[in-house]
């Protein structure tokens, strides 16, 4: 649909195949911008626009308003200066409070400063530039009291707010028309946190038609990413000079992505097969859509479409083993309608037709219905008739209904009541021949659309729960019951939004405290029942974990921890405060790049053996097949689908 003048697009017209309709309309004005937009529902959105063309009002269908936004161009005589700096402002109203945001910006339109207001203080967080308007330094977000105004000496505040001097990660360029990235040194400084390093070259030998990208982490490992001339990744080598880690990607004339060599593929382990055990294939069809995978693990899958590129039918192993196929059927709009298994011939199959299994009862697993009450005439629907004709459902068109899901022979419906802006206002979900376990679900949001109350009602007992918010959007308090009193559950945030605290009701709160990386760094303190420090290599593994139980001593447990160049685990440990193991060793060894453990050694404080296991494979496969300890032979089968279906 278009207006008059025929420019601007004013409704899309959806036709159901019983001659109804769904259908969303716009308004323009005439400068061609969206002034209100009209829902399946015949709900409105609208939208205000100052004299330079500039969004300033949103409203919702209630005619309220949710976001508005004001413009300014700060400069003095045509200067600019940082103190008079443009901005952007932005309010958002949940229907209680205002969310206020502001965006400066320097002379040349770049973003160099946030700031978000927190009750009687704010959030400020920056960005600088360097010479050749590259990113340079991005500053982590820190509170400082006082309303809303540009911080020209941020990184001042900043640095004390954080008691570091480097509580920003930096970007350093090569020196070439390329400007390409050098190193990045990440909070804390180079001397603290390390520096990821890059580099770049073309490669050598069967690698000498692509360019690379190598990349040093904190702790010194070194990877290498290949790209070809239309900046496809073609291979990656991971802890060059340690686990050797190769992948290679191959791709068609069409740009599809072919075959992918695994890392077993370069390098076979011992009783590990043939390199071609260690590759996945990909086929396409003319349009591009995937139709087959066949991995080391999964076998063979397939794939088929109908005209719109649904899929349609689909074949993993264990389904081809028994002879059956997996189906879709779709509505008029390509919603997903029934989804079933059915013994079929997948090569007879064809994703343009339809076949008389698809109308099998017997065969569906998964229903759908949209836009209106499902017909209490047809199956499964009928099994809840009286429910459905009972429920409340409203604003439907153009959403889903309901749902109706089947599990060993027994189907369990949900139907849905929506709220005027399209958010799930009651949910019903009900299990054939079970009334009691009927459960409703009702939820209240805010003008946001942030859920504010939710109440859970099952067999005659309700059990609700009241959400509120911080004016920067993170969840403050939940109570339950009822919204007055102390809260159940409160929660702090620091200014990069992790949590801070969390207090249940009748208990202290627990404080979590970050490293300046932004990594967990602590779990309380000494002073309660349970409490937790972690420290980490640079390249962010955890080295060591101390929990202390108050209850059972005094005395911390700490794990230790080491690592091999693909960060997999390869040794653990519990020591006491001088290092020496407390308790109990563990050492793992890899068979290969893949990522299979070979042996896993245990052994108690005294270096007494306590296990020793060797692992064993399906050859060209990921799966287990034997865990041996001291002559003790443990076998585990699988089915097509790389299920485990028996272990003995």
């Amino acid at each position: 649909m278009n207006g008059t003048n025929g420019i601007y697009l004013t409704g899309i017209v959806k036709l159901t195949g019983d001659g109804d309709s769904l259908t969303v309309l716009a308004k323009y004005n005439n400068l061609g911008l969206l002034t209100e937009l009209f829902d399946e529902n015949d709900q409105k959105s609208s939208y205000s626009y100052d004299d330079f063309g500039r969004l300033e009002e949103v409203r919702n269908s209630a005619g309220q308003l949710v976001e508005d936004y004001q413009y300014e161009i700060g400069y003095t005589g045509g200067t600019y200066t940082e103190l008079n700096s443009n901005y952007i402002r932005t309010g958002r109203y949940d229907g209680s409070s205002t969310r206020e945001s502001v965006e400066y910006m320097d002379g040349l339109g770049r973003l160099i400063q946030t700031q978000q207001k927190e009750g009687l203080d704010k959030i400020i967080s920056a960005i600088e530039y360097d010479s050749q308007g590259r990113e340079w330094k991005t500053w982590k977000p820190s509170r400082e009291s006082g309303q809303i105004s540009y911080v020209e000496s941020f990184d001042q505040n900043i640095s004390t707010y954080y008691y570091h001097n480097y509580p920003y990660m930096e970007h350093v360029y090569e020196q070439s028309p390329l400007g390409r990235i050098s190193k990045t040194i990440p909070e804390g400084g180079e001397s603290e946190s390390g520096a990821i390093v890059h580099s770049y070259g073309i490669g050598s030998g069967s690698l000498s038609d692509y360019m690379y990208k190598e990349v040093t982490n904190e702790e010194g490992t070194i990877s290498r990413t290949y790209t070809d001339g239309w900046g496809r990744d073609v291979f990656t080598h991971n802890d060059i000079g340690g686990e050797n880690a190769r992948t290679e990607f191959i791709y068609d004339e069409q740009d599809q992505l072919r075959e992918v060599r695994h890392p077993n593929y370069f390098n076979v382990p011992q009783g590990g097969g043939a390199p071609e055990d260690w590759v996945s294939t990909y086929d396409y069809d003319q349009r591009g859509l995937l139709t087959k995978t066949e991995t080391p693990d999964a076998g063979i899958v397939q794939f088929k479409y109908d005209k719109a590129g649904n899929l349609r039918f689909s074949q993993d192993a264990r389904q081809a083993k028994h002879g059956i196929v997996a189906y879709t059927t779709y509505d008029f709009d390509n919603r997903p309608l029934i989804s079933g298994e059915a013994a079929y011939s997948f090569g007879n199959l064809n994703g343009f037709n339809s076949y008389g299994f698809e109308l099998s009862t017997a065969n569906w697993l998964n229903i759908n219905a949209y836009d209106e009450k499902p017909s209490t005439t047809s199956y499964p629907w009928n099994l809840f008739s009286a429910k459905i004709n009972a429920a409340v459902m409203d604003s439907l068109k153009g959403k889903l209904a309901a749902s109706a899901v089947k599990s060993d022979s027994i189907w369990q419906g949900t139907l849905y009541d929506y709220h005027r802006e399209g958010w799930v206002k009651t949910k019903y979900v009900y299990t054939e021949g079970e009334s009691s376990l009927d459960t409703k679900f009702i939820y209240e949001y805010n003008r946001l659309g942030e859920l504010v109350f939710k109440k859970t009602e099952v067999e005659g007992d309700t059990l609700s729960h009241f959400y509120e918010y911080d004016l920067t959007g993170n969840l403050k308090q939940v109570h339950a019951g009822s919204s007055s009193g102390q809260p159940d559950v409160q929660y702090s945030y620091d200014p990069t939004g992790q949590m801070n605290s969390k207090q249940f009701k009748g208990l202290d709160a627990t404080q979590f405290q970050y490293t300046i990386r932004g990594w967990m760094e602590e779990i309380g303190d000494n002073t309660l029942p349970f409490s937790a420090e972690y420290e980490y290599l640079k390249d962010g593994n955890i080295e060591t974990a101390d929990y202390r139980n108050q209850q059972i001593s005094t005395t911390p447990y700490e794990y230790q921890y080491g690592y091999d160049g693909l960060s997999r685990l390869t040794d653990a440990a519990v020591v006491n405060g001088s290092g020496v193991v407390q308790s109990h060793r563990e050492r793992s060894t890899y068979k290969d790049t893949q990522g299979n453990r070979r042996f896993l050694y245990r052994s108690d404080n005294s270096n007494q053996e306590i296990d020793n296991l060797s692992y064993h494979y399906l050859p060209g496969t990921n799966k287990i097949t034997r865990v041996d300890h001291i002559g003790n032979n443990n076998t585990e089968g699988y089915d097509d689908r790389n299920d485990v279906i028996d272990s003995w």
